[in-house]
């Protein structure tokens, strides 16, 4: 079982800036997201302004603790100091309670009014800055998902569905998450290194030339740790999709696995490839160890540098003792601010990753969804010098100068060796697939001037070899296609394809569920509901696709007289093998070779070699 990574090639955003990805990310952000955006900014600013003025405020209930000369308003006659640098001169405010008895009460209700508004803060910042990170993962989520189901049948092709569903679950959230709590982690970095700098400075001049020396010391450990980490996660996250996507196919052919008996390959094969991710990550971790090693020992230092010349200063009559505690506060502040911004560069790198692989997705070009819809089509088909190759095999062409014609209500069988083109005849007019040069006409009108959802919705109804039904109930899945169909409409096609019959049998009638892919259900049974879902719709030309090779002989009488009914009045492309399915069409195709070897009714075509060796082959 083949793995494959996701790889987009040919976008707008292909050598991009990564911090262009940034300016998008804000351009488009949505009306109720700068909203909660806005609020949650808002409650930031007051919680930071709140954790600004503890500091001075521990300092002050320390020095009304500790000196019986320090009162509010009034100056400090025993160390010479005015208490400008003091808790009264932060708010504006002198003799609050009008007297300085009982200093230290009253510094402790002056704080509690900051407690509550700093709560409350806290409460509006984390709701809104979570609202607007689901509503952003919600938009991403869709956008991608839209482009992905928009996307040609050729794109996955080449693309592992494992890792497709890794980047709509974990890079949409990923990106939004990290870019916001990056940018709440700056404002109240910002808050804390400003804000605790212009205090310090206020506090103790010469103390404050010693601690702000940590700043470019941090600043140059980022930028040396941001331009490591993000080719590392770069890395690191390409060989986790290779892994997702390996681990997607395997459990989409589950049951093919458990047949050959491959579960611990499989096993094996993932645990192999996560562990090949093992040394990028052991580098991402000892990187991320050794940055905060590095910050946390320049943080103690300066707070032992401080400490150090605090003391003297101390003794010395210039700083009290709360000062120095209320100076440390902030140091510390200065130092965890600094580091923050330091680790923000890295985060909002990482962030830019999976925002890159958004990006380059959802500005994937999608099938044309608009052109014209046909107001009465009569069911004439055309291949007109078609010439086809599949993408990943350009030199190898499956058609070359192809030439057909069906007139309205015929039925064709189309027969061939393996490889020859039959099931890519059928996708060629599905428009799953575009002709490399050449036209396909229906009633006359290129297909590819026309809508292509209209098209599918109402041309053609198609039943294949393996129907897929999807995890829901029987009455769903008849209707997939046509929500609007009504209760009586379910019931006619169900009828008309041999199942009503069944299905009322059962305890939940049309509301049974039928299990992921229809597996409560049998083959002949899944084929006769996936008959009902392709005429509900009464499309003018029906599809089918080896539509009954994988029946046991019982199931396929009961499906055959279901085809035979969905036949009528139908223009019909019919792959088959069987001749009694060939004895139904008007006209069998031999395909082998890059075209249409031989044509005619089962009589004149049993005449072709090419014919005579595929039945030899079969029987």
């Amino acid at each position: 079982m083949g793995c494959g990574q996701s790889k987009w090639r040919n976008n707008a955003c292909d050598g991009c800036p990564v911090f262009d990805y940034l300016k998008k990310f804000v351009i488009d952000l949505e009306s109720w997201e700068k909203l909660h955006l806005f609020i949650g900014t808002l409650a930031l600013v007051s919680s930071a302004a709140t954790n600004l003025a503890y500091p001075r405020l521990i300092g002050s209930i320390i020095d009304s603790t500790t000196t019986k000369s320090i009162s509010i308003g009034s100056t400090d006659i025993s160390s010479g100091l005015t208490p400008s640098s003091g808790f009264e001169n932060l708010f504006g405010i002198y003799n609050f309670f009008g007297g300085s008895d009982s200093t230290f009460k009253k510094l402790l209700f002056t704080a509690l009014p900051l407690y509550m508004i700093g709560s409350l803060s806290s409460y509006i910042r984390v709701y809104n800055f979570q609202k607007a990170k689901y509503l952003i993962e919600k938009r991403y989520r869709i956008q991608m998902y839209r482009t992905l189901m928009l996307q040609g049948l050729p794109f996955f092709h080449l693309q592992s569905s494992g890792s497709l569903l890794n980047n709509l679950v974990k890079d949409c959230e990923d990106g939004p998450k990290t870019l916001i709590d990056c940018f709440v982690q700056f404002l109240r970095a910002c808050n804390s290194l400003f804000g605790g700098a212009f205090n310090i400075i206020l506090l103790s001049p010469k103390l404050a030339g010693t601690s702000l020396l940590i700043i470019p010391i941090f600043a140059f450990t980022a930028m040396g740790y941001s331009k490591l980490i993000k080719k590392l996660k770069s890395r690191e996250k390409e060989l986790q999709n290779g892994a997702f996507g390996c681990a997607g196919e395997a459990l989409n052919g589950v049951e093919t696995v458990k047949y050959l008996g491959m579960e611990e390959f499989e096993i094996d094969k993932f645990t192999a490839m996560l562990q090949s991710v093992d040394n990028t990550a052991d580098i991402v971790a000892a990187a991320d160890g050794g940055f905060m090693a590095t910050i946390l020992a320049g943080i103690n230092a300066c707070m032992l540098v401080i400490m150090y010349l605090g003391s003297e200063q101390m003794s010395q009559g210039f700083i009290t003792v709360g000062n120095l505690a209320s100076f440390s506060i902030y140091g510390g502040m200065i130092g965890l601010g600094a580091s923050s911004i330091s680790k923000i560069v890295t985060e909002v790198t990482k962030a830019l990753v999976s925002l890159k692989t958004i990006y380059d997705i959802i500005q994937l070009p999608m099938e044309q969804q608009s052109g014209l819809k046909l107001h009465d089509v009569k069911g004439k088909i055309e291949f007109r010098n078609v010439v086809f190759s599949y993408p990943n095999r350009k030199d190898f062409f499956i058609f070359n100068n192809l030439n057909l014609t069906i007139l309205p209500g015929e039925a064709v069988s189309i027969v061939g060796a393996s490889g020859s083109g039959k099931s890519t005849l059928l996708l060629l007019f599905s428009t799953l697939f575009k002709p490399s040069s050449g036209m396909v006409l229906l009633d006359d009108v290129n297909i590819d001037t026309l809508d292509s959802s209209w098209y599918r919705r109402h041309v053609f109804g198609v039943v294949s070899q393996e129907p897929v039904l999807f995890n829901g109930t029987i009455f769903d899945n008849i209707c997939y296609g046509y929500q609007n169909a009504t209760a009586e409409e379910v019931y006619e096609a169900a009828m008309k394809s041999n199942i009503h019959d069944f299905i009322v049998s059962l305890p939940n009638r049309y509301d049974t569920m039928v299990g992921q892919n229809g597996v409560m259900l049998s083959m002949g049974q899944k084929q006769r509901i996936a008959i009902a879902r392709a005429i509900i719709r009464d499309p003018p030309i029906l599809i089918l696709d080896e539509a009954t090779s994988a029946l046991d002989a019982g199931s396929e009488s009961i499906v055959q007289a279901a085809i035979e009914r969905a036949m009528e009045g139908r223009t019909v492309l019919m792959v088959t093998h069987r001749e009694t399915n060939m004895k139904r069409a008007n006209k069998v195709l031999v395909l082998d070779k890059g075209g249409i070897v031989a044509s005619g009714s089962l009589k004149d075509v049993s005449k072709c070699d090419v014919y005579r060796r595929i039945f030899n082959l079969t029987i």
